[in-house]
């Protein structure tokens, strides 16, 4: 149970007759940043408040600490909805964490939804970087947070992501 303050006394005015409270954000609920309890909180208490929530398009897990898996797992449970947008957390949150299956649904990352970038924004952005808007390009976003989670070597991880890149770059 979350320790109440300030700021989640006003959190709770602010709630009062609100029909939904969503978490979006992607992954923040494991243990790879450390407590989840600053993301858990607001929620707890939308749900204290009689405010429903959905945790929308996220990455959930995993729990290693015994402690996040415990905040997470009475607000997950009370929760309407909770979309997560690939097989592994659906699996832990259906499997290892024991939340209803009935209330988890696998769905796309709502990026994918982002409409692209017009074409004079992409040439301001080029020209600004020095880049050849004439030669290919190939651009690759990759979080480091997978040698975490993935409990991968960080040299092994970065050695891959360089074999990506030589691949697509040749390809």
């Amino acid at each position: 149970k979350p320790v109440l303050g300030g700021a989640v006394v006003r959190l709770e005015r602010h709630l009062a007759g609100q029909n939904l409270v969503i978490a979006s954000g992607g992954d923040n609920f494991s243990s790879d940043y450390g407590s989840p309890a600053v993301w858990l909180r607001p929620l707890w208490q939308a749900q204290q408040c009689g405010v429903p929530v959905v945790f929308m398009a996220q990455s959930i897990g995993p729990f290693r600490d015994e402690t996040h898996r415990n905040a997470f797992v009475p607000v997950a449970k009370r929760a309407k909805l909770i979309s997560v947008r690939e097989r592994a957390s659906y699996d832990y949150v259906t499997k290892d964490l024991g939340i209803s299956s009935s209330r988890v649904v696998l769905t796309a990352d709502p990026a994918f939804l982002l409409q692209p970038a017009s074409a004079s924004w992409v040439a301001n952005a080029l020209a600004r970087y020095g880049i050849d808007p004439l030669r290919p390009k190939v651009a690759i976003s990759v979080s480091q947070g997978i040698s975490r989670y993935a409990n991968v070597d960080e040299k092994a991880h970065l050695a891959k992501l360089i074999a990506v890149v030589k691949m697509v770059l040749e390809d």
